[in-house]
């Protein structure tokens, strides 16, 4: 008979091994959130370098949701236009393809800055999320963005040790 005592009760030492693996996960995840600041600053560099040809009809979409024309748009601005995009239908398969990547770039950002604990979002956060990515894949970008690590310290700095602490989410 196996009863239930005081002793048995009792919290378990973890073995060295465990504290280990722990600290190599906390490590691990600490590269990782370094890894996605890093992508979000480079996608921001890019983005903010895009000709009016490949920001589309990106603009015009920005301003629709911007309804005070503050340059910022809120949560709720966010969840009506995803609200209205989703309703709505199109016509040509090509238009529905990028109209699908739109919308899952707004989802991904309203799930980022949820995350976040953010209310609102400028104009370069929501072309950095929502540009077409093979623009942003493009050989001429990537080189723009290394440049821009290369020549400028701020990059560096903004991906401290502090950056990337695991308690911090953003």
């Amino acid at each position: 008979e196996n009863k239930n005592n005081a002793s048995d009760i009792r919290p378990r030492r973890r073995s060295s091994s465990i504290i280990l693996l722990d600290s190599d996960r906390s490590q691990t995840y600490q590269k990782y959130r370094g890894m996605q600041k890093l992508k979000k600053i480079a996608l921001a560099h890019i983005a903010s370098h895009l000709t009016k040809a490949e920001v589309g009809e990106l603009g015009d979409i920005f301003q629709n949701m911007d309804q005070d024309h503050d340059g910022t748009v809120t949560l709720q601005d966010l969840d009506a236009a995803l609200a209205q995009a989703t309703s709505s239908s199109s016509s040509s398969t090509a238009r529905t393809e990028k109209k699908s990547s739109l919308i899952q770039g707004l989802e991904d950002l309203r799930t980022e800055l949820q995350l976040c604990d953010q209310s609102t979002f400028n104009w370069k956060e929501f072309l950095a999320a929502t540009m077409d990515k093979t623009i942003a894949l493009r050989e001429d970008k990537i080189r723009l963005a290394f440049d821009h690590f290369r020549h400028n310290d701020t990059a560096t700095t903004t991906l401290s040790t502090k950056d990337t602490n695991p308690d911090n989410n953003c």
